[in-house]
C-alpha cells in the first residue's frame, strides 16, 4: 500500500511537472513566432533604408545636373539676350535703307550706302 501512494504521488508529480513543460512549450512557441515577425520587421524595414538611400542618392545626382543645366541655360539666355541686341542694332542701322518692302535695288543702295559711309559691305 506505500508503494501504491508513492506511485500515485509519483504520478501527480509527473502529471503537474508535465502541465508545467507544456505550458513553457507554449510560450516558447510564442515566443519564437514574436521573434519571426521581429526578424521580418526588421528584415523589412532595412530593405526599404536601403531603397531610400538608393532613391535619395538618385534624386541628389538628378538635382545636380538639374542645377549644372539650369546654370548652362541661364548662361545661354545671356548669350541670346546679348545676340538678339546686337541683331536689332544691326536692324536699326539697316532698317532706314531697305523700307518695308523688299526691293533688289533696296539692297544694292544698301551696299552704296554702306560703303559710302566707311562701314564697309553688309
Amino acid at each position: 500500500m506505500l508503494d501504491c501512494c508513492r506511485l500515485n504521488a509519483a504520478q501527480a508529480d509527473l502529471e503537474e511537472v508535465m502541465r508545467n513543460l507544456r505550458e513553457k512549450q507554449q510560450l516558447l512557441a510564442s515566443v519564437e513566432q514574436k521573434i519571426a515577425m521581429l526578424q521580418k520587421s526588421y528584415e523589412d524595414s532595412v530593405n526599404e533604408k536601403q531603397r531610400l538611400e538608393r532613391n535619395m542618392a538618385l534624386t541628389q545626382a538628378r538635382l545636380k545636373r538639374a542645377g549644372k543645366l539650369t546654370t548652362a541655360l541661364a548662361d545661354e539666355k545671356i548669350r541670346w539676350e546679348e545676340s538678339i541686341t546686337v541683331s536689332q542694332s544691326s536692324l536699326a542701322v539697316i532698317e532706314p535703307y531697305i523700307g518695308d518692302t523688299p526691293h533688289p535695288q533696296h539692297s544694292s543702295n544698301l551696299y552704296l550706302k554702306c560703303d559710302k559711309r566707311g562701314q564697309g559691305r553688309v
